[in-house]
């Protein structure tokens, strides 16, 4: 895509730092990290969101978040971390090119999501529950 920002930045027009690269995948800093390390892991081959992303290309995404994410163990000082993904506008998305966010996390950092989600979050019943698992259930 010409005018995405990640593709810009896998053909090397926009100046980023890379962490990683091979064929498939590229992992570079935030530009706004909500903490110190927060990453970008993204597929080369563009897919605007997680409706649109090959599996494949999802997999070999993920073997790349665990390897970014033990780097930042060693490197950080860490040992936990938050993926993040927004596929859609209305999840937040605003670069339409399927990517995740690794952020790291610490002891004291400020970042409280678990206390945000706690705060927003309401119990499902068991009814709700049975219906959604009914709509959503996968076969093999």
């Amino acid at each position: 895509m010409q005018n995405c920002l990640i593709c810009r930045i896998i053909r090397k027009e926009e100046q980023v730092n890379l962490i990683y690269e091979d064929a498939d995948t590229v992992a570079f800093p935030f530009m706004y990290p909500l903490t110190e390390g927060h990453t970008i892991i993204a597929p080369k081959k563009h897919f605007a969101d997680i409706f649109d992303a090959e599996p494949k290309s999802l997999a070999k995404m993920m073997e790349v978040v665990q390897a970014v994410s033990q780097k930042m163990r060693l490197g950080l000082g860490i040992n936990a971390v938050n993926l993040i993904n927004n596929s859609g506008e209305v999840a937040g998305q605003d670069v339409f090119h399927f990517h995740m966010h690794i952020i790291p996390r610490r002891e004291g950092d400020q970042l409280n999501l678990k206390e945000w989600w706690l705060s927003k979050a309401t119990a499902a019943g068991e009814k709700e529950l049975n219906d959604l698992v009914v709509k959503l259930r996968i076969s093999h």
